[in-house]
C-alpha cells in the first residue's frame, strides 16, 4: 500500500468491483468538434491549430497506471461476464473493512479496503483468498492462508494478485 486516502481506496474498489464500466464516459462527440470540422471542410485549417499540452508531475500517474495494467491484464479484474465473480471475504469489521476475491482462469485478485478514518487490525474468515499473491503497489510477495492477520491505516488498502 503506498498512497492511503479516499479517493485511491475507492479507486482500487471501482476496478476491481464486478461490472463496473470503464473510468472513461462514453465517447460523444463535444459541439468545439463539430465546429472545428466545419470550419475544416471550408479550408479554414489556420483555426485548427493544435494546443501545446503542458504536462505536470501527476501524484496519482503510477498509482493509475499500476491499476490499469492489471485490469487489463488479469482476467479476474476483466469488466461484465468476461470477468470473475465477486465473493465477499468476511472479517472481524464487517462494518469498515470491504474485502473481496475475484477469481478467473486461474488469475485471482484479493483486495482489502480500510473505509474508516481508523487504525484496524483485521482478521479475515474463510479460505477463498488463501495462496501466495504479489502486491501490486509493493510488489511484494506475501503467502496468505486460512486465518490471516493484517493491519490497516486508515483509509488503507491492498490489492493481491496472482
Amino acid at each position: 500500500m503506498k498512497t492511503p486516502g479516499l479517493v485511491p481506496n475507492l479507486t482500487v474498489w471501482a476496478m476491481a468491483w464486478r461490472r463496473l464500466p470503464c473510468l472513461r464516459p462514453p465517447y460523444r462527440e463535444p459541439s468545439w468538434f463539430t465546429v472545428a470540422r466545419k470550419l475544416a471542410s471550408t479550408g479554414c485549417s489556420n483555426s485548427l491549430k493544435k494546443d501545446q499540452i503542458d504536462w505536470g508531475d501527476y501524484k496519482y500517474h503510477d498509482f493509475y497506471k499500476s491499476l490499469l495494467g492489471l485490469k487489463r491484464e488479469n482476467q479476474a479484474l476483466w469488466n461484465g461476464d468476461f470477468g470473475g465473480e465477486m465473493v465477499r471475504v468476511h472479517n472481524n469489521y464487517d462494518e469498515q473493512v470491504f474485502s473481496f476475491v475475484r477469481e478467473k482462469n486461474g488469475d485471482q485478485v484479493f483486495v482489502v479496503l480500510n473505509l474508516s478514518d481508523e487504525a484496524l487490525d483485521v482478521n479475515f474468515t474463510g479460505d477463498a483468498f488463501a495462496g501466495q499473491y504479489n502486491e501490486l503497489f509493493t510488489e511484494e510477495n506475501v503467502d496468505i492462508d486460512a486465518g490471516f492477520t493484517m493491519s490497516l491505516e486508515p483509509w488503507g488498502y491492498y490489492l493481491f494478485h496472482r
